[in-house]
């Protein structure tokens, strides 16, 4: 793992867990290289709510909105993220305007509304595979996961 002075580059293995669904928010992430998935569980069923590939930023919503994590974050594959801890943010929140941590604040709130809108009423045309399902249940079911980041 690098660090600058803009985060933490970390290299993740496939399936390895940024963080569960539900965990509180301590970080995000820029995705540098590579895929993550964002799983919410519905039901018996997981959905991807979206793929986060380079450029994409994950966990931010929850960390603007002082909230836990709406989704979990898998990598899809080897990748590498690089990773943006709350004590950063503040510093850097602290030399903006109020206004801004507000602002960021509701858009997290509102994003979260939409991930819940998206994974519990629309018919997501990639589904995942059942089998798929089961394989990524049981890794997040896991007490101790390879790199887990929780």
């Amino acid at each position: 793992m690098s660090t600058s002075l803009d985060g933490k580059t970390r290299v993740l293995d496939r399936d390895e867990i940024l963080f569960r669904e539900g965990a509180p928010a301590d970080r995000f992430f820029l995705v540098a290289s590579g895929s993550v998935r964002c799983l919410k569980g519905d039901g018996d069923r997981i959905r991807q709510v979206f793929l986060a590939g380079p450029k994409d930023v994950i966990g931010e919503e929850a960390l603007f909105a002082r909230t836990p994590h709406a989704y979990a974050a898998v990598a899809a594959e080897v990748c590498a993220v690089v990773e943006v801890p709350l004590e950063l943010l503040d510093e850097v929140m602290g030399k903006a305007p109020k206004w801004l941590g507000e602002l960021l604040a509701t858009l997290g709130q509102r994003f979260n509304a939409t991930a819940d809108v998206v994974a519990n009423h629309l018919s997501v045309p990639e589904d995942l595979p059942e089998a798929e399902q089961v394989r990524l249940k049981k890794l997040l079911a896991s007490k101790i996961a390879p790199g887990a980041g929780d």
